[in-house]
């Protein structure tokens, strides 16, 4: 849930990421970079239709935790 905060915020690679995707499969990178867009611009549109945030949230938590459970069981 906490994590979901986040993706109110622009996306971006910074200096720690970068350095945590060294070594990473490109494949798993570009997913990871796809799915941060999406789910970015899914809070924007959820909370521009004046949802409350943290119902905003918790939605992104979910989508989160299936992007996640998909990743661990590929």
């Amino acid at each position: 849930m906490e994590s979901a905060w986040a993706y109110q915020h622009r996306p971006g690679v910074g200096v720690q990421i970068a350095r945590r995707q060294q070594g990473l499969d490109p494949a798993v990178v570009a997913r990871a970079w796809a799915t941060q867009q999406r789910l970015s611009g899914r809070f924007r549109t959820l909370a521009a239709r004046k949802h409350t945030k943290s119902i905003v949230a918790a939605a992104i938590a979910r989508e989160l935790a299936g992007f996640l459970w998909a990743e661990m069981t590929a």
